[in-house]
This record gives structure tokens, sequence and C-alpha cells, in this order.
């Protein structure tokens, strides 16, 4: 018997939670479809390293707990099932997007993802789940917590020319500046980002390749380093101020700050809309016990 079957045997209380949860008409169509959802909390690997069997229980309830009250279900069948386009951008003869969706790829590495998606296809991707701060020392109730940064693979030259045409923003800065917009339409006030080595595909073979992809990467956006590996900043992120930027670069960061803040905006303005338009729909009130478990 593999590991996490023995797990789910030995924690037979989470997994009747779990369950519970699936019963939501929304998530239990998008069980039809993804069979190991109520699963996969189990495994190893699932959204970090150095979790307890208890503590992804308890970040898998609380981000399923904290979707169905946060959205009306017309709408949070649309990004669970499809995917949303929050932002779009025209530049150079192209349509860039910036989409929210379920994970359907990598779907231990993050509950939802935002991408940036030209012609297309997906160019470059973040993946999240909102987790309850106590699993990562914040006295917030809700936090983002980001476990996959990543451009997809063969989308290299794409990538280079996404990032000249948009001000010389690179695509994972631009899908910070969306997770920022979306933290700012739904009440969350911390993000944390997690160090290469927690990742949970990390490998020491390509270790400076998860360094740059995580570690400079959320250094460069502004989060902090903090212990346990992790990397936090409220929201929204602090930039460096204007006059601690070097001569000769401070036009150049006025207009990559001006894109982000247009994204920024648009994503939160986005979420002011849409809660409004979905208001004549009735939420499908759920409240799920997320209550960590001293697990193994």
């Amino acid at each position: 018997m593999s590991r996490t079957g023995l797990r789910l045997i030995t924690s037979l209380p989470s997994q009747f939670e779990i369950l519970r949860c699936m019963r939501h008409p929304v998530f239990a169509e998008l069980w039809r479809n993804h069979w190991r959802i109520p699963l996969k909390f189990a495994a190893d690997d699932y959204l970090v390293q150095e979790l307890t069997i208890g503590e992804r229980k308890t970040c898998f309830l609380h981000h399923y707990d904290w979707l169905a009250k946060s959205f009306p279900e017309k709408m949070l069948r649309k990004i669970m099932m499809d995917r949303v386009t929050l932002f779009e951008i025209f530049e150079g003869g192209e349509r860039y997007e910036i989409t929210l969706h379920f994970s359907h790829s990598s779907e231990k590495e993050g509950e939802l993802t935002l991408d940036l998606h030209v012609q297309g296809n997906d160019l470059y991707v973040i993946s999240f789940t909102v987790v309850p701060g106590a699993i990562v020392k914040s006295s917030e109730p809700d936090v983002l917590l980001v476990t996959r940064v990543q451009g997809l693979r063969g989308e290299y030259r794409a990538i280079q020319q996404a990032t000249k045409a948009l001000r010389d923003v690179a695509p994972p800065a631009l899908l910070m500046a969306a997770l920022q917009g979306f933290a700012d339409g739904l009440g969350i006030r911390e993000v944390v980002g997690i160090s290469a080595v927690r990742q949970s595909a990390y490998s020491e073979q390509y270790k400076e390749v998860f360094f740059r992809s995580y570690d400079e990467f959320f250094v460069d956006a502004g989060l902090t380093a903090a212990e346990d590996h992790l990397y936090r900043s409220p929201i929204p992120i602090p930039e460096k101020p204007i006059q601690d930027v070097k001569r000769g670069h401070k036009l150049r960061t006025k207009e990559k700050r001006a894109l982000k803040r247009e994204i920024i905006d648009g994503v939160r303005g986005f979420f002011d809309q849409s809660l409004q338009d979905y208001g004549n729909y009735p939420r499908h009130e759920q409240t799920i016990p997320v209550t960590a478990q001293p697990e193994a």
C-alpha cells in the first residue's frame, strides 16, 4: 500500500470533512471531472514541503470554504470549470490576457492559477491557495500562499517577446500585480511566497533555476525573507522609494510601476464589478471546520 493510501486510512475523520466540503454543487461538479481532489491533501508534495497532513488538510478546507463564502455560485462555477479573464493588454498587435482558473494541470502546486495568456497559449503561471494565517505564522485570517511560479515549457521566445512588448515588465511581475488586485478586491491583506527548497517539485539538480524562480523573484517583487524558508509582505506590497532608484533608471521604473498599477486597479475593479453583477445570484453558503488536527 502507498504512503498516501496509508495516510488516508489513518486519517478517516479528515477524509469525511473533505467529502462534506465536496457536497457544494460547484465542487461536486469539479470532483466528477477531477476525481483525485478529495485525496490530494494526503500527498507529501501537496502545496509545500514540510507541512503535516493535518496542516495540509486545514489548508485545503480553508481554501474551499473561503471560495464558497467569497463568490456567488455562478461566478465560482466560471472560475473553477472554465477560466475568467481579469485584465487585457493590447500591445504590439497582440492581445495579452491575465486569466484566473482552477489549477487543472498542476493541482498539487496551488489550488488557483493566474496565467499570462496570448494567442491561445499560456506563457507564465503563478499558482496560489488561500490559507489560514496560522499556517504561515501570520495573524491575518486569510493569506495568499504562492507555491508555483513558472514559465511554460517551449514558450521561452514568446516570454521574451511579451516582456519586451510590455514595458520590460516580466510576466511573473505582471501576475504578481494581478495577484495584488485579486487580494485587494477580496479583502486579503497578506501574501506569502515559498523558498525554492520548499517547492513541492524542488530538485537539487536544478537548484539554481529554482532559486531564481522563487527566492530571487520574491525579493525582487518586494517580499521580505522570513523564518521557515518563507517570504512575506502586506498587501499592497511596498515599493522602493523612487529616490532610491539609480539615476538613469527612474523613468523606466515609473513606466513599469504605472503598468503594474493599471493591472492592480483593473483586477480589483473586475472583482468589484463582477461581484455586483453576480449579486442577484444566491451564494451557496456553507461552513467547513478548519481547525488544524495534530496529525503527523
